[in-house]
């Protein structure tokens, strides 16, 4: 049923459903702040005019227009929350964008929670791939975390409202058992898929999900299972072949000791174990890397969103280049919750080769940084910290035999908190992954990425993937301009996003007397939220352009502004790297296509279909061929 609904659910329609909150708006409230913020202008332009060269007159004449102007914000502002009650275009736009953040997080939440399950995963194996004997607080804590894997076999007998004699099938009963969950578990819900589309071919045609929504959720769900149940299938096929040799007893099996090795159901198992070693072992990375691959170039292709939408989980945490790293993670996973059972069982060795998988997976993830999220990369490496901590440990207590060192109680407490640490990290990380408890700056390049404001904007980044775009918005630093605060009194050479608040556009003209004059147009235009100013500090500089540069230009805040910037400087860093690679201008480009024509064309008023013309002049000069 939980299927069912989970498929049947579909965000647009749910929306409808629900109610627009009120809000109750204080006009006189709104006006008192207005003039409040325009006296304050005037103030602030008198005690800065020797810095902006605007006189006392001048002043007066900005108070106006920033009294007019202000009371004109108050009543745009009034208006958007009128249009938000009665379910306009503005109210739409801004819970849309909401509704954009709150996904956002969710999916950064989900991502720190993943890297948790799969530290749980490794660590709930440790008991058995090692033999150890690990201290009984710190085994107690490890059969809690058996259910991450999707084994109930192993999990009812350790509740207290099961009987542990209703399940003391042997442990091939258990195997059998165990693989065969996976295709039930497909079957349950390609059945619960089947029926969803059957509910909306003939009841909810016109408000559940179609066809290929179902499918797609369908796949999502096969995908999250078998990334639950993998350590587990690994763990008990190689156990399979785990066997220890006892003197004139013969060999038996380890994980059961009632059950000899290689002769009768032991013998008839161990094919069946070599084919699931086929089929789940190293069947289900080769399956993801060959999806991943055949669709490797459009994976991160903005025109195909539904490969995101269902193999999204196998990729869409890890940069680019890395696409392939989950299978990555699944070997570490394999290595040290199976493989590991058999080499040399109960000796240093076998913990020795567990601490060095652990090792070479760490230097792995300090060279090559393969995450997206910094979070998701700290909490790997703390993790893959703590799984070589807790062999650390188990090597100690594998090495003491006894012998007057520290009491395993001990040991079992330190084991206990190392492994309690993660999940605390974890909390951490997903407290600060809420949209509320993020720092501003961080909201607005969210907002910004989240906008493609960047690639709209500026030509030389709209082909530059989401990974390099975070590069050039962590360049970019918050500015706060109070009332009256300028934020820039020379030609701009900066780059910059209007986030909130208004700004007025001055020009400054040389006069005779080399003082600044105020132009004649006192604010050409007021520039408000999502404005940016600044485009061409990302072009290459031309030499006319340098020498044709308009009169200096001031940006003065009307209101309180949060501007995110960044430097001409910073840019031409970011160019050195090889990050961006700025190109000219589209005036300067479309000077250049003409300087390249033959005079007899740029001189003509019907300009050619194609640039590949050829002028052949005849011999007697006195007309021109064009071809």
């Amino acid at each position: 049923m939980f299927l069912i609904i989970y498929f049947l659910y579909h965000e647009k329609h749910m929306k409808q459903l629900k109610r627009l909150r009120r809000k109750k708006v204080s006009m006189a409230a709104k006006a008192a702040a207005g003039k409040k913020s325009a006296v304050h202008i005037r103030a602030r332009l008198n005690r800065r005019k020797e810095n902006t060269g605007i006189t006392l007159t001048q002043a007066e004449t900005i108070f106006d227009f920033a009294e007019d102007q202000v009371a004109t914000t108050v009543e745009g502002e009034m208006q958007g929350v009128m249009d938000d009650l009665a379910g306009g275009t503005r109210g739409r736009r801004k819970k849309k964008k909401q509704s954009a953040n709150i996904t956002t997080a969710l999916a950064e939440i989900w991502s720190h929670i993943r890297v948790l399950l799969g530290y749980m995963q490794i660590t709930s194996a440790l008991d058995v791939t090692f033999d150890i004997p690990w201290p009984k607080e710190f085994v107690d804590l490890l059969a809690d975390m058996k259910s991450i894997n999707i084994d109930f076999l192993s999990l009812l007998p350790n509740m207290p409202t099961v009987d542990p004699c209703d399940f003391q099938g042997t442990y091939l009963y258990s195997f059998y058992m165990h693989m065969g969950t996976l295709p039930l578990l497909m079957t349950v819900i390609s059945l619960s898929a089947v029926s969803c589309y059957v509910i909306h071919r003939f009841t909810m045609r016109r408000c559940g999900p179609n066809l290929s929504g179902i499918i797609e959720k369908c796949v999502k769900t096969l995908i999250f299972t078998i990334f639950l149940m993998y350590p587990g299938l690994v763990n008990r096929i190689f156990r399979v072949f785990k066997c220890q040799y006892f003197d004139e007893e013969g060999e038996w099996l380890l994980a059961d000791l009632s059950i000899p090795c290689h002769t009768g159901e032991h013998q008839r198992t161990v094919p069946w174990a070599i084919v699931f070693v086929g089929v789940y072992v190293l069947g289900i990375p080769l399956l993801s890397t060959a999806i991943l691959y055949r669709h490797r170039k459009k994976l991160w292709d903005s025109n195909h969103p539904e490969l995101r939408r269902v193999y999204g989980s196998l990729y869409q945490y890890y940069r680019p280049e890395f696409w392939y790293f989950e299978a990555i993670e699944m070997t570490k996973k394999m290595l040290l919750t199976g493989a590991m059972v058999m080499v040399a069982p109960g000796s240093s060795a076998q913990v020795m080769i567990g601490i060095l998988i652990a090792v070479v997976y760490l230097v792995i993830l300090l060279y090559y940084k393969p995450f997206m999220d910094k979070k998701d990369q700290l909490l790997q490496m703390y993790s893959t910290v703590q799984v070589q901590l807790t062999l650390i440990v188990g090597m100690a207590i594998l090495l003491d035999d006894g012998g007057g060192g520290v009491e395993k109680s001990v040991l079992g407490m330190i084991l206990i908190a190392l492994n309690l640490s993660v999940p605390l990290m974890t909390a951490v990380a997903v407290y600060f992954a809420l949209p509320r408890c993020k720092t501003r700056i961080n909201r607005y390049r969210d907002d910004i990425n989240d906008s493609y404001t960047l690639e709209d904007k500026v030509p030389s980044l709209s082909t530059l993937p989401k990974s390099e775009i975070k590069k050039v918005l962590n360049r970019m630093k918050l500015r706060r301009l109070n009332v009256g605060d300028v934020l820039a009194s020379e030609p701009i050479h900066i780059f910059a996003i209007i986030m909130t608040g208004h700004l007025a556009k001055v020009e400054h003209k040389e006069g005779e007397d080399t003082r600044k004059i105020l132009s004649t147009r006192i604010f050409e235009e007021t520039l408000s939220s999502g404005t940016t100013l600044g485009e061409h500090v990302f072009f290459l500089p031309s030499e006319e352009s340098e020498s044709t540069q308009g009169p200096p230009v001031a940006y003065i805040a009307l209101t309180k502004c949060d501007v995110m910037v960044i430097t001409e400087m910073q840019v031409t860093h970011l160019a050195e790297s090889g990050i961006i690679q700025p190109r000219k201008s589209m005036e300067d480009e479309a000077s250049e296509e003409e300087d390249g024509l033959p005079e007899v064309i740029k001189s003509s008023k019907v300009m050619p279909i194609s640039n590949s013309v050829s002028v052949e002049p005849e011999k007697d000069n006195s007309h021109m061929t064009i071809i």
